[in-house]
Order: C-alpha cells, then structure tokens, then sequence
C-alpha cells in the first residue's frame, strides 16, 4: 500500500495505529523527534526487503547538496564574467598625416574598470612594445626608442574601460598595425587597429 501510494504521488491512508501515533507524538512509545523514520519514505526494492530504514536523512541532505551546488555554480559564473576580458577596437583604418597627433582607439566590451589591468599596446609587425601601462603606472622600460616621449595612455578614460592611445608628431615609420592587448591574472584578450599615415 505504502509503494503504491507513493508511486501515484498521493499521500497513503495511514492506518489507526500510525494515526493514534501522530496524535500521541510517539511512536512504539519512541517519541517522534527521535524516531529514525520519521519525515522518511519508506524503502522500496531491495532494500525494503533488507529492512533498512534507507535514506531517512537523505531528503534534507540531498536539498542541502543541491543548495551548495546551485550556490557554487553561482559563484564560478560570477568569477568566470567578472574575469572575462574583450577587447574591441574600430573595424576600418584611422587616417592621419606625418606631424599629426592622433589618438588610436580602443576599449573593454562590456565597459568595466581598466586601471588595474595591464594594458600593452605593441607593434604588430615586430611584436615590440609602443606603450605599456600596468596598475596605474606607465612602464617605458620595454618601449621602442622610436616611441619615446610620444606615447600616453588616456588616463581619463581608463576607469570606463578606454585604452586610447596618443601618439604625437607622427613619422612615416608610424604607418602599420598596432596591437591592443589587455590582461589581468585570469584573462587575455587583444584587437588590431590600422594606422595609415600619408604625407
């Protein structure tokens, strides 16, 4: 009677003795709070047959289980979107002339917090470093002699997710591709951006 009830998702009738149980709070002169069976189903196949009260605690262990996973698996995505990194920068090349100052663009996507990144910004020909920003310093012991003094990262816009480079007085030797590249402890990204420089 118990299986069959339980399979059909109803409540069994319980029988007198269970009903004067419930209504004396004890069970076998065992007090229901203390009673192992208590707040269980009862067991089914094999072990029914084995007379094992199993799984009596389980139903509260298995919503605990299921709690930490839910809140584990939470916790992991939040990391995992807080640590992501996209770099976007402009699909066309920017035009300039030689003398020109000009601004190369270039931004995290979805907006979030660049000053403690470490943002490099390099040749895409020869790999070497144009300007390197790392936890709100500017690093010029990599740059390239051809950029010095003539390269400044947008400070101004680096808390919504900017980095906008600054390239003054511009040479012949600047026209190419210029790499973007961001990382922190957990992630890299990078874009190209085009520079053709005329005159």
């Amino acid at each position: 009677m118990w299986e069959k009830a339980w399979e059909v998702g109803r409540s069994p009738v319980l029988p007198a003795a269970l009903l004067g149980a419930v209504r004396d709070r004890s069970l076998g002169g065992v007090p229901l709070e203390k009673n192992p069976w208590v707040g269980c189903m009862p067991p089914r196949g094999p072990l029914s047959q084995m007379g094992l009260p199993c799984g009596c605690q389980r139903p509260s262990l298995t919503s605990h289980a299921r709690d930490l996973l839910t809140s584990l698996v939470t916790l992991l995505l939040l990391q995992m979107g807080s640590a992501q990194l996209r770099v976007m920068a402009p699909g066309q090349p920017l035009t300039a002339t030689v003398g020109q100052d000009v601004v190369l663009p270039c931004h995290l996507s979805p907006q979030r917090d660049a000053r403690t990144l470490d943002v490099r910004w390099i040749r895409d020909n020869s790999s070497e470093t144009v300007h390197h920003y790392r936890n709100g310093e500017d690093l010029y012991g990599e740059q390239m002699g051809a950029y010095a003094g003539r390269t400044e990262l947008a400070r101004d816009g680096l808390s919504a997710g900017s980095l906008d480079l600054r390239i003054t007085g511009l040479r012949p030797s600047d026209d190419g591709q210029y790499v973007c590249t961001v990382k922190n402890a957990n992630a890299y990204d990078e874009d190209i951006v085009e520079l053709e420089v005329s005159g």
